[in-house]
């Protein structure tokens, strides 16, 4: 079978990204291989439709995004070297092999593109908030742009108590932000630039 695969044929700018046609993966036993519904950027959210013989805890018809990268499961990354983001083959395909265990169950109430999105911003604001942090109710946090790491942010700070400020140049996703996410603050940088 073939699939359509994006790659950058040289590393000159985005007009070098261009389509292929590809073998779909075969798999080995330890792996599944799994169709690509979404992504974001780098990471995905699928179906598996193959199954390897010694896999456990997965079956077809499962609904899992990837692990961003296997090998950093906590603490600071050491080395990007098996990162999707990093120099990994990404999933700008339609189907990918992958091991079991670098798969994670994602809920039936969530669509694909909420989960494909929600692990590169949940993670990293996770991380930067709470991760390194002793986030507690209380302080103020302050974030710059309007953009999802921001407003996974917000929600995140929301949740710990925390009064939340956010800064943009643009007045109309500034009003948004605070009448849809309720921001306690709202400053547009070209307006107030102190």
């Amino acid at each position: 079978m073939i699939e359509t695969a994006y790659r950058i044929s040289e590393r000159e700018d985005i007009d070098y990204l261009k389509d292929f046609q590809e073998d779909i993966p075969s798999i080995n036993q330890h792996e599944v291989l799994i169709k690509i519904y979404a992504i974001s950027i780098n990471y995905c959210d699928d179906e598996i439709i193959k199954v390897g013989d010694k896999v456990i805890r997965f079956k077809k018809g499962d609904r899992v995004i990837s692990n961003i990268d296997p090998t950093h499961l906590y603490g600071p990354s050491r080395s990007w070297s098996y990162s999707l983001d990093g120099p990994v083959d990404g999933m700008l395909t339609q189907y990918k092999a992958l091991l079991y265990t670098d798969l994670i169950k994602i809920p039936n109430h969530l669509s694909y593109e909420q989960t494909a999105s929600l692990l590169r911003t949940g993670t990293k604001t996770w991380n930067a908030l709470l991760g390194n942090n002793q986030l507690l109710s209380g302080q103020t946090v302050l974030f710059q742009g309007t953009g999802s790491v921001s407003l996974t942010g917000l929600m995140l700070v929301k949740a710990a108590g925390c009064t939340r400020i956010i800064i943009s140049d643009d007045d109309e996703k500034l009003k948004q932000f605070k009448d849809k996410y309720g921001v306690d603050y709202k400053i547009n940088k070209k307006k107030e630039p102190n």
